[in-house]
């Protein structure tokens, strides 16, 4: 047998004075009487109990002794050497799913109820931390082993709207999963007592070995090893948006066209009804298109719809699930929120007379990619070059020559270039894979001062760098795109697009929608003065240039404060938020519940040891009033 607290073994030291109290003799004191014939009867009838009265005292001693033992054992927690086992960790999953009717509850609400019985279960044998997973891994109690704490923090577990992913949770030998961002979207431990509440997502610290269980509602196959998941609820019948995008046509400022997909998962087709919808600066919606659809079972192909005479601002798709057979379970996902941005494309004059550099811009100038060739006399944005780029005041610069206000020298060609990334995630080198281009023909070249190299050799000579400087601007592509082949690479536009929208301030752009939990790059926001306010009218302030986790489903609207006054303004600048995931809608119906076997299931020693302790005090009251009573 093992004790969690051994300490607390010195409690039992109160039997030596409590053994005291009980074998002290007090000497009876001396009266006078005037009837001692009545006295004398009373010590005859005495006499022959007297060894019983020292055999009762004995007993009351030996009861009180096991009241103090007892309660003095259970405060140093006793344990058999088979319940020292690893810590436990609950973690809930409160992702969109969750939230489905499982008949006058939610998923979440039996999860909920299974951490409570497990948590009772336990009785304090064993410490216990309870996280919840959706987008990010939130811990929301440290580890415990009372039981009331543990209780408390179930309670405060609400739900998201986020989908599940699978890859946050934690690995059972303590280490826990990182995001994308590593640092700042981490996950503590529940073993961190000195981390901050507010803080608490925003750590990575590993955790000691322990036994993670994952309540949900569905089995999945790409969970962490050593993760034993637990299945509440059962199959339901749902149908949702699960995919949504919006935009101009190319060309068309006056025609959106609205990528849309759906999911259901009720046993035969449905037929529902499409409602896409203008959002006003009020709130109001005016319907501009009714499309009927007929959902089948699983993830149907998706779809692109044209509504006409459309224009910049928000929008909303819903499915009117009113009419769909046997109810719908899950109504959040039946709504998706989108913006719809007119920027003109970025116009581009193409001054090398290769056909390919003409190829590369055409690739997008449709469909929205954002480029379009600059017509004879025509304004240009951004000047496509190789060799000398002459005076443009934006230019791309392909295979350098001649001399430049882009670059400081020109030498000899290298013979051998082994490329080495400078700049990781730069926009210009975002959407591409520069260590797998080919360098050939690049020169000895010294960029202008001030220059911001993206790419260079292993002797530090740039190959793909951005430099700005009076008034004018250019990405310099050191290498000769014939000889390199890189006209047949499928980075050759790419790297041309991004770019010419790196060099007119468009590196970031808003998309249509994006999901619950993601943060948002909003381009220019380091130097952006206010916040945003949600649908649920909470503010959201932009930090870093970014407008972290977005919570509720709808549109974020940015406002600021002018300077001199105290009104806000609003400017025309909206972040939307929707909850459409394929995994989400599909609501898992799981396998078998899986296994909560080793969770401490009964009560623990102390406890009996506490209700001996009870039973002691009581019998000892008892054959005290009947010593006093008679």
């Amino acid at each position: 047998m093992t004790f969690a607290n051994p300490a607390l073994l010195w409690s039992l030291a109160a039997l030596l004075p409590l053994g005291l109290v009980y074998l002290l003799k007090v000497r009876p004191r001396t009266r006078p009487t005037t009837a001692f014939f009545l006295w004398e009867q009373v010590l005859e009838d005495k006499k022959p109990n007297r060894l019983w009265d020292q055999l009762k005292n004995v007993i009351s001693l030996l009861m009180m002794a096991a009241a103090f033992g007892a309660i003095g054992l259970a405060a140093a927690g006793p344990r058999f050497a088979e319940e020292e086992a690893t810590d436990l960790l609950l973690v809930v999953d409160n992702s969109l799913s969750m939230s489905a009717d499982a008949g006058g509850t939610t998923r979440l609400g039996l999860a909920k109820d299974e951490a409570r019985r497990i948590a009772r279960a336990m009785d304090g044998t064993r410490r216990v931390a309870v996280a919840t997973a959706a987008a990010r891994l939130r811990y929301v109690s440290y580890l415990s082993d009372n039981p009331r704490e543990i209780l408390a923090a179930i309670d405060t577990i609400g739900p998201t709207f986020e989908a599940l992913d699978p890859s946050v949770l934690p690995s059972a030998d303590g280490s826990d999963s990182s995001t994308d961002e590593g640092e700042d979207r981490g996950q503590t431990s529940p073993a961190e007592p000195d981390a901050a509440e507010g803080d608490r997502d925003d750590a990575v610290v590993d955790t000691p070995a322990r036994r993670v269980l994952f309540l949900t509602d569905g089995l999945r196959d790409d969970l962490p090893v050593g993760v034993d998941p637990f299945v509440v609820g059962g199959r339901a019948k749902n149908v949702g948006l699960v995919a949504a995008d919006l935009q101009f046509a190319a060309g068309d400022d006056t025609r959106l066209q609205l990528y849309v997909q759906t999911a259901s998962t009720h046993e035969r087709p449905i037929e529902v009804d499409l409602l896409i919808s203008r959002e006003d600066d009020d709130g109001g919606r005016e319907l501009a298109r009714v499309v009927p659809l007929e959902v089948s079972p699983g993830v149907n192909e998706p779809r692109v719809l044209t509504v006409e005479g459309a224009s910049a601002g928000r929008w909303v798709a819903e499915l009117d699930t009113a009419a769909a057979a046997d109810g719908d379970a899950l109504a959040a996902d039946d709504t998706a929120y989108l913006v719809a941005t007119a920027e003109p494309p970025v116009a581009i004059g193409v001054k090398a007379g290769d056909y390919f550099f003409g190829r590369a811009v055409e690739a997008f100038s449709g469909g929205g990619g954002g480029l379009v060739t600059a017509a004879g006399g025509a304004a240009v944005d951004v000047t496509l070059a190789a060799g000398d780029p002459g005076e443009a005041a934006s230019a791309i610069v392909f295979a350098p020559s001649g001399g430049s206000a882009f670059w400081a020298s020109l030498g000899d060609e290298l013979d051998v270039v082994a490329p080495r990334v400078v700049a990781d995630d730069h926009p210009v080198l975002r959407d591409i894979d520069p260590l797998s281009i080919a360098y050939v023909g690049s020169r000895e070249l010294t960029p202008p001062a001030g220059s911001e190299v993206l790419v260079a050799s292993a002797d530090g000579v740039p190959l793909i760098y951005v430099t700005k400087g009076r008034g004018r601007s250019a990405v310099v592509v050191n290498l000769e795109p014939a000889e390199a082949e890189f006209f047949y690479s499928a980075w050759f536009p790419v790297l041309v697009r991004a770019s010419a929208r790196h060099l007119v301030g468009r590196a970031e752009s808003l998309r249509a929608t994006y999901p619950p939990g993601a943060d948002v790059v909003i381009p220019g926001g380091e130097e952006m003065s206010g916040s945003f306010f949600g649908p649920d009218g909470v503010e959201v302030p932009v930090v870093g240039g970014r407008l972290d986790a977005l919570a509720v489903p709808g549109f974020y609207k940015w406002r600021s404060s002018p300077s001199g006054g105290s009104d806000e303004t609003e400017r025309p600048l909206t972040v939307a938020c929707g909850t459409q995931s394929a995994t989400e809608t599909l609501l898992p119906a799981g396998g078998s519940e899986g296994e909560t076997a080793g969770t401490g299931g009964g009560r623990g020693i102390g406890h009996w040891l506490v209700v001996a302790a009870v039973l002691c005090v009581t019998a000892e009251s008892v054959l005290y009033h009947r010593r006093k009573i008679g």
